[in-house]
């Protein structure tokens, strides 16, 4: 290690060289980019075997820091596609199914909600509903909140503005607040205060 260069730099400069060397490879191998990775659709698998030969093509193949990202996201893809055909899943299933897989990645606990922006494109769907505002989300999930809230104050470990963040959580939003307007007077007082 040069004197100059601290350990962090010294790291830094190793994942680069690395991910230059993995970089090379992918290029000289000939094997697709992460472009042509992102851009390539995924198959529909009817067995096992084609199953597993679609997911050993993707991940027993030279990687750099990108290829890696989609190698994955394609296999867990596949596997999905071939549940569903399997089992003859709806629509609607398959629809809580990869919910219920964001959600297990996550660690999400309280739901999620996507936002398809291609949707502000049409008027139809410019509503709380699809774009909802933080009082809307807040009003929505106030009793979760709430609770969640109550669980973390019984040994507070946080900054103080998150544990006051946690009490306007636990009293004024889960158990005072009527509406959604109540709830934005609420976030209005809080973020004055305390951000």
């Amino acid at each position: 290690m040069k004197p100059e260069q601290s350990a962090e730099q010294e790291f830094a400069q190793s994942v680069k060289s690395d991910m230059e060397a993995r970089t090379k490879a992918v290029q000289e191998t000939g094997v697709l980019t992460e472009e042509q990775l992102r851009d390539a659709s995924v198959p529909w698998p009817s067995s096992e075997a084609e199953l597993l030969a679609y997911i050993r093509s993707l991940v027993n193949r030279p990687h750099d820091y990108g290829t890696s990202v989609y190698a994955m996201s394609m296999s867990a893809l596949a596997a999905f596609r071939y549940a569903a055909h399997i089992i003859g899943t709806t629509r609607f299933q398959a629809s809580c199914a990869d919910m219920d897989f964001i959600k297990r990645t996550r660690n999400i606990k309280f739901g999620l909600h996507i936002l398809d922006y291609t949707n502000l494109m049409y008027p139809q769907y410019l509503n709380d509903e699809e774009f909802p505002s933080l009082p809307v989300l807040l009003w929505k999930k106030r009793k979760e909140l709430a609770d969640e809230a109550r669980k973390q104050l019984v040994r507070p470990h946080a900054h103080k503005d998150v544990i006051a963040w946690w009490q306007t959580l636990a009293n004024e939003i889960g158990v005072q607040a009527q509406n959604v307007g109540e709830v934005a007077a609420i976030l209005d007082a809080f973020t004055k205060t305390h951000l």
